[in-house]
């Protein structure tokens, strides 16, 4: 059994269903990271630490960050606190006039044991697909869609 460190079991369940083929199985921590202001990976990184100096056992731990190219990377790490500040209104408002709707979510995966670190950050000039890397599962939706029409944003779903 493999220690996964994450605050929303729905992306452990995600987690859990791609390593299920390979006979790995997951025990969810919880724990309540300060979170250090940086990049993605310097802070999957910190909490990968964070949480193995507690629970002191071999754990990974997983943060994403949204980019909106047109918004210069915005909101970057700032996702959740942005996601629950604005209203869809303030999405279509502040995306106004903007033909660019792309949005790039980058996961920032990090194993550490008591050698040290191993991170899998996703590599920065590689365009992600929509739901590209999860899996289709019944009764789930993907957090965000894209459209010409519709901008993407996490609160229009």
């Amino acid at each position: 059994e493999t220690a996964i460190c994450h605050q929303q079991p729905d992306k452990v369940d995600s987690a859990a269903a791609l390593l299920e083929p390979f006979d790995i199985k997951l025990e969810r921590l919880e724990h309540d990271f300060i979170e250090i202001q940086a990049s993605g990976e310097e802070i999957a990184r910190h909490k990968a630490q964070a949480a193995f100096g507690f629970y002191q056992k071999p754990l990974i731990v997983s943060d994403d960050t949204w980019e909106i190219p047109a918004l210069r990377g915005f909101p970057g790490a700032y996702m959740h606190p942005v996601n629950d500040w604005f209203t869809a209104g303030d999405w279509l408002r502040l995306m106004h006039g903007i033909t660019d709707r792309r949005i790039v979510l980058r996961q920032n995966i990090v194993y550490q044991d008591g050698r040290g670190q191993h991170a899998r950050p996703e590599p920065q000039d590689r365009p992600r697909r929509q739901g590209e890397g999860f899996p289709r599962r019944k009764g789930l939706r993907p957090a965000v869609r894209c459209s010409p029409v519709t901008p993407c944003a996490p609160a229009l779903c």
